[in-house]
């Protein structure tokens, strides 16, 4: 999330009532790109000009396949498999009583938590530069432990202690109401 000179606040979230259903996602690299199609099914690797692999092209497109025994079961489950593969992977742990393996265990998963924890803090502090602990560090641990910050409701009614955005006030003008209502019709 990003709060610009004007005001306004850009946000990437991974799930929205808006626009097509469907991700985009783009890597660059020293050497090249590779990125999903919009639309498509297929995956573009595209190599910078200098740096094409001896027997490769600039731009290559691939259909990726799975070669899994439950492929039938992964397509149909959405989430270009991912919902089917986590299921999976959880149930497996269970059922033999181990973690899961890296980089998917409750480090990473409160790593990438607190990504978004944090930018919501830096927002609200006008983009305060923050840090994302490392949770394996007994250190860091200790640092955040007894931190309770929440723009959220608590199961016991308790009310949030931060704000949820970073203009708690803001209230749309009457004219802003009647464009959005009439957008709606």
């Amino acid at each position: 999330m990003t709060q610009n000179d004007d005001g306004s606040v850009f946000r990437i979230t991974g799930c929205a009532g808006f626009g097509a259903h469907h991700n985009s996602y783009r890597v660059c690299g020293t050497e090249g790109q590779i990125e999903n199609l919009r639309g498509t099914n297929k995956v573009m690797l595209r190599y910078n000009g200098w740096s094409i692999p001896e027997g490769c092209e600039e731009i290559n497109m691939y259909e990726p396949k799975w070669n899994d025994k439950d492929e039938e079961l992964i397509v149909k489950s959405g989430h270009g498999g991912g919902d089917y593969i986590t299921a999976r992977m959880f149930v497996e742990c269970i059922c033999q009583g181990k973690q899961p393996e890296h980089p998917f265990d409750v480090y990473s998963a409160v790593n990438m938590s607190s990504v978004a924890i944090l930018a919501h803090r830096s927002m609200l502090e006008g983009g305060k530069p923050y840090d994302i602990p490392d949770f394996r560090n007994e250190e860091c641990r200790k640092q955040y432990e007894n931190d309770r910050l929440t723009p959220f409701y608590g199961s016991d009614g308790s009310e949030p202690n931060i704000p949820c955005c970073s203009k708690p006030d803001y209230a749309p003008t009457e004219e802003q109401l009647m464009k959005y209502h009439k957008s709606l019709e």
